[in-house]
């Protein structure tokens, strides 16, 4: 059996650590991504597996000053749903919450990004665990254009022709 140099041994055990988050500390809108979740039914029959096949989102956005969690733009889903209650308590962001018949609790550790959640129906519930990372504004990305200002003299651009259809324009959501 051949042994492993010794620098290899520690970045492979490295690598399959627990992914860690962020620091969270002051970010009102946050990315979460929902790692595995484990799944259980009132008989007690339990199942494990990646959160999306609970119907939980693989990302999450959430905006605590609007109270408001929703899913990303490229999910094509278009869920929202409102955080009834909300804290900032020792070291970790708490929200909860209910919607369409289920009651949802996410446990944020504010300074490693872990997320901790459930989410329970009648009859069912779905524990699941995931990273946070702040939300920034960074340069160049979803800023809406920027016009280039135009020489002295020369002509304003002429406005759009009214009878054609410029929907496939339209970057609104």
């Amino acid at each position: 059996m051949r042994k492993l140099p010794s620098i290899v041994l520690p970045l492979l055990l490295a690598a399959a650590g627990v992914a860690r988050g962020d620091d969270l500390t002051g970010a009102n809108r946050i990315l979460c991504s929902a790692g595995n979740a484990t799944a259980c039914d009132e008989e007690g029959a339990c199942e494990s597996g990646p959160a999306y096949l609970y119907n939980f989102p693989m990302f999450i956005q959430l905006d605590l000053a609007k109270k408001l969690m929703h899913t990303t733009r490229g999910s094509g889903e278009n869920r929202v749903t409102e955080i009834q209650n909300l804290r900032r308590q020792d070291g970790s962001i708490l929200l909860q919450g209910a919607d369409k018949g289920k009651a949802f609790s996410f446990v944020i550790d504010e300074k490693a990004g872990m997320l901790s959640a459930s989410v329970t129906a009648n009859g069912f519930g779905v524990s699941l665990f995931g990273t946070c990372t702040p939300l920034r504004a960074t340069p160049g990305a979803a800023q809406p254009p920027q016009e280039t200002p135009k020489p002295p003299g020369n002509p304003p651009p002429a406005p759009k022709d009214a009878t054609k259809d410029n929907s496939d324009n339209d970057n609104s959501i």
